[in-house]
């Protein structure tokens, strides 16, 4: 995952957009698709469902938001 946070964090440089912060919620929500929650936070960074719900939902807005945004051509 080494490698995606290092082109994301260039990514983010150049254009912008939260990209870096959105990548790094896309790796946690991985990781808790193989972990699952975990109260030590050593397997997955959630401890409980809630904070996953919120950076799914976090996430969702921005690729909504990305999207609508492309079929404006903006």
């Amino acid at each position: 995952m080494d490698r995606v946070s290092s082109v994301s964090q260039i990514l983010d440089g150049l254009l912008g957009n939260d990209i870096e912060a959105f990548t790094d919620i896309a790796v946690k929500l991985h990781e808790f698709q193989y972990n699952g929650l975990d109260k030590t936070g050593e397997l997955s960074r959630y401890s409980s469902i809630e904070f996953m719900k919120i950076d799914l939902e976090r996430l969702l807005r921005a690729i909504e938001k990305f999207v609508v945004n492309k079929e404006k051509g903006v």
